[in-house]
């Protein structure tokens, strides 16, 4: 599962790995990142190589702009991307809001996002987690690896929150990339992930 391709490109990335249509048609329906080529499309190969399925697991963008805007996560805000809502969109994580705005405060002021209200922005966030957690569970049978940015899924927040709180009997870990963790405390590394991969 991948945070890189959104819920309603599913069919044109099951389309791809089955071989029934050819790659620049599919990158041109599925809005990948600007990295995907270097970063993310390793991963889509070896899964159509395998057989193995992905699942687009992200919120259309449209919908965490109207919600981040609206500052409430409604259907009528989402619009046709409300069947995308999990039924359950747990928000009160106090710990994730504190982080979610210590972020922010560091994120340079030419970032769009600075102006605008950090509760909407919250929500939006938080949308995004339940969303892409309520994308695995069709599959939560079988094991799966969800490939995210750190944000949300370090200190088991984010998607692994979402899920546990809809799923406490589900087992999940985190493993999380550093490229050094030397000032971190121990006591602290523990609480980011189950484990820690150290890029040199």
């Amino acid at each position: 599962a991948l945070e890189m391709f959104e819920r309603d490109v599913q069919e044109s990335l099951d389309a791809y790995l089955k071989g029934t249509i050819p790659e620049d048609k599919f990158l041109e329906q599925a809005r990948p990142w600007p990295n995907y080529l270097e970063d993310y499309r390793p991963l889509i190969e070896f899964a159509k190589e395998k057989g193995i399925p992905v699942i687009a697991a992200n919120v259309p963008r449209r919908a965490a702009a109207a919600v981040a805007m609206a500052n409430k996560v409604s259907p009528d805000v989402m619009g046709e991307y409300s069947i995308y809502l999990s039924k359950k969109l747990h928000l009160k994580s106090k710990e994730y809001y504190k982080r979610f705005v210590a972020n922010m405060e560091i994120m340079p002021h030419s970032t769009p996002m600075k102006g605008m209200n950090v509760k909407a922005l919250f929500k939006a966030q938080v949308l995004k987690d339940a969303v892409m957690a309520a994308s695995m569970e069709p599959s939560l049978d079988r094991r799966i690896l969800f490939c995210c940015g750190h944000f949300h899924s370090d200190y088991h927040l984010g998607i692994p929150y979402q899920l546990q709180k809809n799923h406490p009997e589900l087992k999940i870990a985190v493993v999380t990339f550093a490229s050094y963790v030397g000032d971190l405390p121990m006591k602290e590394r523990s609480r980011i992930g189950d484990f820690i991969w150290v890029e040199e």
